[in-house]
């Protein structure tokens, strides 16, 4: 068990590993009273099967399709060594993160782990943060050879399955913030609504002084820049920040190739504002979330659609 201020850790799997063959019978004989996870004041005596306080998906693991859990296609520098030991750091990006990591396995393209992980803690506090992943070698030498991450706004009592791509280590910090948008063509009146509703998982000021956030917004056709906005400045509250602005923008006939550049920005308290990152929601933007949403739009007159965005830097 890691324990790590106000939560508790616990990989059931990878403990059971461990513990002699002596140890296991009496926990088999006792399998019906008791717990595998919970904060400490939790791990008494309870029906375990039948409990409705662990998620079902924890002990299916064992069983198909969840029988192999791979990192594929893995690839390190060749300072690594050839057969390096490798292990999955895991960050919950709550106000004060929690971390755990797997067990170490020997460098290969498919590393297979097997390994749960469960935590007591409030889904609505989940909800507003990320998972973040690194992919560390443990020998020679302690390093980080990829990263991925997943919002986790969605998570529910539903199990879910999800695919990360891994990206190479980033130097620079990475900012995982993200923006809910809705937007909406009101055809009667020939102009778009958007909504510029709230942003989560921004970065925390190193400073004393909280940052202050706020949206600024283009609208563009085939002539170039149109109409730009900007929203409030308003401070975060536990790397969250709810503007509920929304923002008219006239449109005409003869307007073509319509697209509007979203962009969040920070400003300190010495007034120096610092680019957090950007989204385009347009017919040909990179994001195919964006062209979802516009089409959505275009196709749906009146109809308000609304989708969050992970704020990328180009």
């Amino acid at each position: 068990m890691y324990q790590w201020p106000r939560y508790d850790v616990y990989n059931p799997f990878y403990l059971e590993h461990r513990v002699s063959p002596d140890l296991i019978r009496r926990f088999q004989a006792k399998s019906d009273n008791r717990k595998l996870y919970g904060s400490v004041s939790d791990l008494r005596p309870s029906a375990l099967p039948g409990s409705f306080d662990v998620s079902r998906s924890m002990f299916d693991l064992r069983s198909p399709p969840h029988r192999f859990m791979k990192c594929k296609d893995l690839s390190w520098p060749s300072s690594c060594g050839e057969n390096p030991r490798i292990y999955v750091k895991g960050i919950l990006t709550l106000p004060k993160p929690v971390q755990f990591k797997s067990s170490a396995k020997e460098g290969c393209n498919d590393i297979e782990f097997m390994e749960t992980f469960v935590f007591a803690i409030k889904l609505q506090s989940l909800q507003a943060v990320r998972l973040v992943f690194k992919i560390q070698t443990q020998t020679p030498r302690k390093k980080t050879i990829g990263e991925c991450s997943l919002a986790l706004r969605e998570l529910s009592s539903e199990e879910s399955s999800h695919w990360l791509g891994i990206s190479p280590p980033s130097k620079a910090p990475v900012c995982r913030a993200e923006l809910q948008v809705g937007t909406c063509f009101q055809a009667i009146n020939r102009r778009i609504q958007l909504q510029i509703l709230e942003a989560q998982n921004l970065p925390v000021s190193s400073t004393p002084l909280s940052s202050n956030f706020f949206v600024k917004v283009g609208m563009f056709s085939t002539e170039g820049l149109m109409y730009k906005k900007k929203t409030r400045l308003l401070k975060s509250t536990n790397g969250k920040v709810k503007w509920g602005e929304m923002m008219i923008f006239p449109v005409s006939q003869a307007e073509q190739g319509i697209s509007f550049l979203i962009k969040l920005y920070s400003r300190s308290s010495v007034r120096r504002k610092h680019f957090l990152g950007q989204i385009w929601i347009s017919s040909d933007s990179s994001n195919s979330e964006a062209v979802e949403q516009w089409q959505d739009t275009m196709a749906n007159p009146e109809k308000v659609v609304v989708k969050w965005y992970s704020i990328g830097p180009s």
